[in-house]
């Protein structure tokens, strides 16, 4: 019977993959936090690791590190849970040995399980099993100083739970979103730096918490929403010049539209067949670039066009669900192609979404129509992520008549 030591913060997903890979005929063992997990390895000795890397006390890509160092577990098979917007922490996670990388909102208990079974069986063919060593001690990493109510989530892997998972966790969501709010609404309010940091880590944290749980149980809306969230108050926590008019405006909106995901979460459609186009019109290649690239992260497929007249006769050509226009665009400005734009059908209502300098934000987004919105630059690219979703997002729920 192999076995398997899941590190993660987060109940329901230690619940879920604790049952699942136990139906599967392995032994686990689950560790809650970085210290925990160093202390398993040495009384569990398990012959995989599935490693989340935001974890209390010691982070998870210190617990790689000790566990590739150590002569004894260097071979062991190791899964780095992380987040598609943190390509820095994903290489760092690779360099130190990791065997696979997954992304927590993608990621279902059945891929995982195929993943695990994968790579043990690679693990078999190399090498023999590795064996138990001396005891491993890391210093621990001081935590965040706020409170944010636990992420969404069933009870402890070892307790037995009346409801499903899925259910456990739509029951909780309410709830998670008052406290969620209530930091929210602090980050708003406060004129101190260094609250209003905390607060910054402490949604960046319970964001990733809730696309990994959400992710788990199928509720993908929620999930890819809540990743790129995640990925936007890290920035902003971390580059505090990204902390502007905009980003803040941004992720306001985002709050309020993430309470109707809530609200509807039930009845959240399947991201299955969730294709949308966006059409980037940009004259300067390397904001042109750095915006195709900030959408495709997000799983968003874009196009783009350097010049306004060529990008109408392509938008009348082909179909578009979102467009990001610059607006000052050589030629044509952002302003004239999306009053063209509005003159086709097709595109009555379509998002439009303006690119501006930040000195002429607060001017300009006074000025905005129905369906149109506004990011100032140089913007944080992953701001124009959270913002595309947002508004393909709403178009999704309106399909199914979710107001």
């Amino acid at each position: 019977m192999a076995k398997l030591l899941i590190v993660e913060d987060d109940r329901i997903i230690a619940s879920i993959y604790t049952r699942r890979f136990q139906e599967e005929g392995f032994q686990v063992d689950h560790a809650a936090d970085g210290q925990s997990a160093l202390s398993k390895l040495e009384e569990f000795a398990p012959d995989i690791v599935v490693l989340d890397i935001m974890l209390p006390q010691v982070n998870g890509l210190e617990i790689l590190r000790t566990i590739r160092e150590d002569p004894a577990r260097a071979m062991i098979p190791v899964v780095v849970f992380s987040n598609a917007y943190q390509p820095r922490i994903i290489e760092e996670a690779w360099a130190l040995g990791a065997s696979e990388v997954l992304m927590k909102a993608n990621t279902n208990p059945a891929k995982l399980v195929g993943k695990v079974n994968e790579l043990l069986k690679r693990a078999a063919a190399a090498s023999a099993p590795a064996t138990p060593s001396s005891t491993l001690t890391v210093a621990p990493v001081a935590s965040g100083t706020m409170n944010v109510p636990q992420t969404p989530g069933v009870q402890a892997a070892q307790q037995p739970v009346a409801a499903s998972p899925r259910q456990e966790f739509l029951n909780s969501l309410p709830g998670f979103m008052e406290g969620f709010k209530s930091v929210h609404d602090t980050l708003l309010t406060t004129t101190n730096e260094d609250q209003r940091q905390a607060c910054l880590l402490e949604l960046s944290r319970a964001c990733n918490g809730l696309a990994g749980t959400a992710g788990a149980v199928g509720v993908g809306m929620i999930a890819r929403l809540a990743e790129v969230y995640h990925a936007l108050f890290r920035e902003m926590h971390d580059n505090p010049a990204h902390v502007t008019i905009s980003t803040v405006r941004t992720s306001s909106q985002t709050m309020g539209f993430l309470e109707r995901l809530v609200a509807h979460a039930a009845q959240l459609p399947s991201l299955v067949n969730f294709q949308p186009r966006i059409m980037v019109v940009e004259d300067e290649e390397i904001s042109r670039r750095a915006a195709l690239h900030a959408l495709e992260r997000a799983g968003l497929k874009a196009d783009s066009e350097a010049n306004g007249h060529k990008a109408l006769m392509t938008a009348k050509a082909e179909h578009f669900d979102l467009f990001v226009l610059d607006i000052d665009i050589v030629g044509m400005s952002g302003v004239e192609l999306s009053q063209y734009l509005r003159e086709e059908a097709t595109y009555a209502n379509t998002p439009i979404v303006f690119v501006t300098v930040l000195h002429e934000y607060q001017s300009r987004v006074q000025s905005l129509g129905d369906a149109m919105d506004l990011i100032a630059k140089p913007y944080c690219f992953v701001e124009l992520s959270l913002k595309a979703l947002c508004y393909l997002f709403r178009a999704e729920l309106a399909k199914l008549g979710l107001r």
